[in-house]
């Protein structure tokens, strides 16, 4: 059986997964779920870079305030 992926992240899923182990997007019928090998490819370079800016410094913020790695 081939692994699935996330459309949204193309995070590879376990088999019975409810949603997405790395984005959280729920596992409905209007969202797609690919066999794809390959992430889907972001609509826009810009907005995909300017999304993963704010989860870097959400992160820091969260290491600033003294959080640690389990």
């Amino acid at each position: 059986m081939a692994a699935k992926n996330c459309a949204e992240c193309g995070a590879e899923l376990e088999p019975r997964s409810t949603s997405c182990p790395l984005c959280g997007t729920q596992r409905r019928e209007s969202v797609k779920w690919t066999t794809a090998k390959k992430p889907a490819v972001p609509e826009d370079v810009e907005d995909y870079q300017a999304d993963l800016r704010k989860l870097r410094a959400q992160l820091k913020k969260i290491r600033d305030e003294g959080a640690e790695a389990v």
